[in-house]
């Protein structure tokens, strides 16, 4: 007869293998353990000698060493992403103005030129979020 196990990494309780064996015991050493049962390696990992669900993923640059989710990106690459993500969203909003600046155009011009100006004067450098930029409001 066969048992249904999870061996996992005894430091990190990452999940390394799943499946069935005669006697899962015998895959214990002193790097890994076994617990009985069945788990996902990409949801679980076990903590204190038990399943555990792991949290949330920040995000998709994040790996999980055992205990918490690690940044995998220096900082330069971080702060390089969130100036592409903002100059894209700068981008599209200065595209969906465009209507606003021909010349039979039914609005303030002048206040959507200063908008639009806003906009292209947004900071070259950011700090660690999006949230930290003052976005101009539309007229």
């Amino acid at each position: 007869m066969t048992t249904t196990y999870i061996r996992y990494k005894r430091d990190t309780g990452q999940i390394v293998q799943t499946g069935t064996h005669p006697n899962p015991e015998r895959l214990m050493d002193e790097l890994h353990g076994v617990l009985l049962g069945t788990a996902d390696d990409s949801t679980h990992y076990v903590k204190d000698g038990k399943l555990a669900e792991l949290p949330r993923q920040p995000n998709p640059h994040c790996v999980w060493d055992g205990y918490t989710w690690i940044e995998t990106r220096t900082n330069e690459q971080i702060q390089e992403q969130l100036l592409i993500e903002v100059r894209a969203q700068r981008d599209k909003l200065l595209a969906e103005s465009d209507w606003t600046q021909a010349a039979d155009a039914p609005v303030d011009q002048q206040a959507w030129r200063e908008y639009r100006q806003a906009l292209r004067d947004l900071p070259t450098a950011i700090g660690n979020t999006q949230q930290e930029i003052e976005w101009p409001q539309r007229p």
